[in-house]
Parts: C-alpha cells; sequence; structure tokens
C-alpha cells in the first residue's frame, strides 16, 4: 500500500508537469545590437538612363528583447544625411526586420517629386546587416539602394 501511495505521487506529478499548462520554451531573438558600417549603393535609372554612385552607411541598432530602433546617417560625396526619425519595428527569429507601421505611403521629395517604397528588406545574419530598397519617383525613375553592413 505503501508503494503504491508513492507511486500515485510520482504519477501525479509527472501527469502536472507534463500536462498541456507546461510553459513554452521560451523564444530567442538573434543579438543585434550594436553599431554597423559599410559600403552603401544608390542607383538611379529612368528609361534606358542609369547613374549610380557609391557611399558609406552607419547605423546604430539598439534593442530590447525583439524590439529594434536604428538610427544613423550614410554619406554621398562628401554630405552626411542623418535618418530622421530613427526607424523602429521588431526582428523575427530568423533575423528578418519589420517596420512598425510601415506602408508603401506616397511621400514627396522636392527634386523627384512624388515616391513610393515598392520593396524594402533589412535582415541581420551574424555580424552582418544587409539592407535593400526600391522606389519608384515621378520625376527621377526607381531609385534603388543597398548596402552589406558589419558590426563593428
Amino acid at each position: 500500500m505503501r508503494n503504491a501511495l508513492a507511486l500515485a505521487v510520482i504519477l501525479s506529478g509527472l501527469v502536472a508537469a507534463c500536462g498541456s499548462g507546461s510553459p513554452a520554451a521560451p523564444t530567442e531573438y538573434p543579438q543585434v545590437a550594436g553599431t554597423y558600417t559599410g559600403t552603401l549603393t544608390l542607383s538611379v535609372s529612368q528609361g534606358s538612363d542609369s547613374v549610380t554612385v557609391t557611399g558609406s552607411m552607419r547605423l546604430v541598432v539598439e534593442q530590447s528583447g525583439p524590439h529594434l530602433i536604428i538610427s544613423g546617417s550614410m554619406t554621398f560625396f562628401g554630405e552626411t544625411t542623418e535618418l530622421e526619425p530613427p526607424i523602429v519595428g521588431s526582428i523575427d527569429e530568423t533575423g528578418v526586420f519589420t517596420e512598425t507601421g510601415s506602408s508603401s505611403e506616397i511621400e514627396r521629395d522636392d527634386d523627384c517629386g512624388r515616391f513610393r517604397v515598392t520593396s524594402d528588406t533589412l535582415t541581420f545574419a551574424g555580424s552582418t546587416m544587409e539592407l535593400t530598397l526600391t522606389a519608384r519617383t515621378d520625376h527621377c525613375g526607381v531609385i534603388r539602394m543597398s548596402a552589406t553592413l558589419t558590426r563593428n
């Protein structure tokens, strides 16, 4: 009887521990916080004409769990432009970044007129960040930007 009671206590403990109420394993997000620098390529094409320029980019990533705030700057021809406001979003377990509230809204630029981002990706892998962006404009044609940045 004593052995049966001990066995019942052990089995009830195992059932409680293995039941459907046990917590799931925590999700692991890549740790991507830091400063990333590298080469940025910008190409503008309109009809059969195309111009490509190379510059540099510096991005600072702040992270809290999956949530990221990305700030920084890009430099072409010695002129530096800050990213304002910072980009806010989250990263998934595979390193793909999704901007909070991003949309393909039409924006306006003094030189190019209206423009709309048609595709953009930002992915982290190890100590590397890959960025691509394509936008269509009224007066400047199609703008493509790409960068491979390395965490310092």
